[in-house]
């Protein structure tokens, strides 16, 4: 067939039931001359009776996803439309009209080409590390990818006003974010956070997005059990290098009254730490409000190396500042604006670092009395395992002291002993004892709480290969 290209043009469709032009699904636009970045267009770049060739350019705002590739021809007056093939579009990176363009190659190759990484998991002051294939380049990983946004709520609530969206990096990450994990929709990871993991998967046990995601496919959108934090982001990770559905600038400085999702991970961040006591009626009495305690140490992989980078400063400023102040204001916490009155008495919790899993160790309870009187007060000790989320799994230590003596400006020791004969029967995977001491002083009518959370290291694994003889061929 002769085709007069000057009364010829193309046409993408997104794959999606009804593609239109009024939902920015369908467009259809002339071959031309020349190239133009800035809107669909496309020109012809050889073509013969068997071959055609063409260079295709689309704007900076064109929806993602699969697209169907369509030549409309125009010959003696009728009008013939031809498949001509399909492509998937993907936002760019590299293009710096792009909404998602990063101007540093170093960055380019972290976030968006780098298939393997390290996620950091633990407390402060025991940071581990695990290593995370993302696989964002392996067969069905894309088309996986897009499959999750056709399977959203909001697709399946209206697809047109879905697919309208896809051109806003911003949906696409909060539709990602609510996607990885099965709460409300056919989500990919459903969570657990132990200790009963029948039926699935522990969660320390993955080590990469691929099988997660194929597995979710095959199983016909089925979730996959079971998650936890880290592996939500994880495989949110794989396709986007950056998701939340909340911006970092207005976490920062307190912008709350932002939608979506700000208000929770500012608190995530900046929330009060309130310790309880329930009483055997079933009374409960607030003993303790830490304000420092959440938010610390951010991690995550540096750029170009496998070096930890604390990105706390991006989430918060520095504490006392005038800017963290401001913040607190703005954003109604003005609980964390109240100075703290000074206390005559202090309770803190330490134990040694590096302990190994399977080692007995023992945690000290330092009572120190500043005041110029007689301090008495009942001292609990408590050593419990607790799953990644803090719920205890079964007490391993305890000491009750009835009674103990600090005198003026006296500092006094109390050891507990936490034997692994205690505790490996219900030590979760993650490692984690959770020390608490407690001090009740009935005469002045205090209670003071402090805790610490151990995390065991595992023994480290040292393999050496012995050659002894050598093999000529």
């Amino acid at each position: 067939m002769w085709v007069v290209w000057s009364q010829s043009c193309l046409v993408t469709e997104a794959k999606c039931p009804a593609p239109s032009e009024k939902s920015g699904t369908k467009v259809q636009f002339p071959l031309s001359d020349s190239l133009d970045n800035a809107k669909w267009n496309a020109s012809v770049v050889y073509s013969d009776s068997k071959q055609l060739s063409l260079s295709i350019c689309s704007p900076t705002d064109a929806k993602i996803g699969h697209q169907a590739l369509k030549l409309l021809c125009t010959t003696q007056g009728q009008s013939t439309l031809l498949a001509l093939g399909e492509f998937i579009l993907l936002f760019n990176p590299w293009c710096p009209g792009d909404a998602v363009f990063l101007d540093d190659e170093n960055q380019r190759g972290e976030y968006v080409l780098a298939d393997q990484g390290l996620i950091y998991q633990g407390s402060d002051s025991s940071i581990g590390r695990i290593a995370w294939n993302y696989g964002q380049f392996e067969n069905e990983i894309v088309d996986i990818s897009l499959k999750l946004l056709d399977n959203s709520l909001n697709y399946l609530r209206n697809p047109d006003e879905d697919r309208s969206q896809r051109h806003d990096p911003r949906y696409i990450g909060r539709v990602v974010t609510a996607m990885v994990n099965s709460n409300d929709d056919k989500g990919v990871v459903r969570g657990n956070w132990g200790p009963d993991y029948s039926n699935g998967v522990r969660p320390t046990m993955w080590s990469g997005s691929i099988i997660i995601l194929r597995q979710w496919s095959k199983s016909g959108c089925l979730p996959v059990r079971y998650g936890q934090c880290w592996v939500f982001a994880a495989v949110a990770c794989t396709g986007i290098y950056c998701c939340g559905p909340a911006p970092v600038k207005a976490i920062k400085n307190g912008n709350v009254n932002l939608k979506f999702d700000t208000p929770f991970v500012f608190a995530e961040v900046n929330a009060d730490f309130a310790s309880w006591v329930v009483c055997n009626d079933g009374t409960k009495k607030q003993i303790g409000v830490n304000h420092r305690l959440i938010g610390r140490k951010i991690s995550t992989k540096a750029v170009g190396s496998d070096e930890r980078e604390d990105i706390t400063h991006n989430y918060k400023y520095e504490e006392g500042s005038e800017e963290e102040r401001a913040v607190f204001t703005r954003a109604n916490m003005k609980n964390k604006l109240v100075e703290e009155p000074e206390s005559q008495f202090f309770l803190k919790v330490k134990v040694r670092k590096g302990i190994l899993n399977g080692a007995d160790f023992k945690a000290t309870a330092v009572l120190r009395n500043q005041s110029s009187g007689v301090r008495n007060c009942r001292l609990i000790l408590l050593a419990q395992t607790i799953t990644y989320n803090g719920q205890p799994i079964q007490d391993c230590a305890f000491k009750d002291l009835a009674k103990v003596t600090t005198g003026p400006h006296e500092e006094k020791k109390e050891r507990l002993d936490v034997l692994y004969s205690n505790y490996f029967q219900t030590l979760s995977e993650h490692n984690h004892i959770l020390i608490m001491a407690l001090a009740e002083d009935d005469e002045a009518k205090e209670t003071h709480i402090a805790r610490k959370l151990v995390t065991l290291q595992n023994p480290s694994l040292q393999m050496k290969v012995i050659i002894t003889e050598e093999f000529g061929w």
